[in-house]
C-alpha cells in the first residue's frame, strides 16, 4: 500500500506500507489476498512472448523513456523490466536516450551487451525474445511492437485479448488461426486463467513468499541497477559491470 501524506505531493514523502488487516476477509496485516492481486492488476492482460530483432528491442526501450512531461504525451509507458538493465540520458533527444543496454542472467551477470556508448554492439538482426503484456504487444501506450509478429506466443491464447489489430480475427502472430492458450497448467493459483498477469503474480507469491513475507525495500533511483537514469545526482552507468 502506498500512502501520500496530506499537504504534499513530494514523491520523497511517499510511505510504503503493508496491506491492512481485513477481519471480514480473514486476512492479517501484510497478507496479500486474491482481492489485492485482482485490484492491482485489474485488466488481467495475457502474457506473450514476442521475438524481436536487436534493433526492434532497442526501439522498444527508447520508446519507454521518450516521455518528456505530464500532459505532453498521453501514453503510460512506465517501463518495468527484468532480465535486463539499461541506462538513459533524459536530456538527449527522444529516440537517442539509451546509453547502455544489456541482457543479464538470474545472477545479474551480463550475458549479452546490446548497446554500449549509445551504439548497437550486436548484429542488428539478432533475435531477442521479450515477455510482455498483450496490451503492449498490440501497440498499447504507443509501443512499437511488430503486429503481426511471426513466432509470437500468446500464453493465454489469442481470443479475448485487448486492442488486437483485427478484433474479428485476432491472429497476432500471422499464422492464419486463432491460437488456443499455450499455457494450461493451473499451477497453485486457480482464480485466474494460466498465462495471465494475475495468475503469474499469484504463482510468484505462492512459490517465493508463501511462508516468508515479501520484505524487499523500495530501491531509490541512485541505487537502481535495472533502470539507470543518468540525470540522477551522482548516478554512474554500471550497466555492463
Amino acid at each position: 500500500m502506498v500512502v501520500q501524506p496530506p499537504g504534499t505531493t513530494d514523491p520523497s514523502g511517499l510511505m510504503f506500507l503493508p496491506p491492512q488487516a481485513d477481519n471480514a476477509a480473514g486476512t492479517r496485516e501484510g497478507d496479500i489476498s486474491q482481492f489485492h492481486v485482482e485490484g492491482t492488476l485489474r485488466f488481467n492482460n495475457g502474457l506473450v512472448i514476442v521475438p524481436l530483432t536487436a534493433v526492434q528491442f532497442v526501439e522498444i526501450i527508447e520508446h519507454s523513456v521518450a516521455f518528456d512531461g505530464v500532459g505532453e504525451v498521453t501514453e503510460g509507458r512506465f517501463p518495468q523490466v527484468a532480465g535486463m538493465r539499461f541506462s538513459f540520458d533524459p536530456s538527449a533527444p527522444s529516440g537517442q536516450r539509451v546509453r547502455s543496454l544489456a541482457i543479464v542472467g538470474d545472477d545479474g551477470a551480463v550475458t549479452a551487451r546490446v548497446v554500449q556508448d549509445s551504439e548497437l554492439v550486436v548484429y542488428p538482426d539478432r533475435t531477442v525474445k521479450v515477455v510482455t503484456l498483450s496490451f503492449l504487444a498490440n501497440g498499447g501506450d504507443g509501443y512499437p511492437f511488430p503486429v503481426p509478429a511471426p513466432g509470437r506466443i500468446d500464453l493465454a491464447g489469442e481470443s479475448d485479448q485487448p486492442n488486437p489489430p483485427n478484433p474479428d480475427f485476432p491472429d497476432t502472430n500471422g499464422n492464419g488461426v486463432i491460437d488456443t492458450p499455450a499455457l494450461t497448467d493451473p499451477g497453485l493459483a486457480t482464480f485466474a486463467s494460466p498465462g495471465t498477469e494475475q495468475d503469474s503474480l499469484a504463482e510468484y507469491l505462492f512459490h517465493f513468499h508463501a511462508a516468508i513475507p515479501y520484505a524487499t525495500p523500495e530501491t531509490p533511483p541512485l541505487h537502481d541497477q535495472r533502470i539507470q537514469n543518468l540525470a540522477t545526482p551522482n548516478k554512474q552507468d554500471t550497466v555492463h559491470q
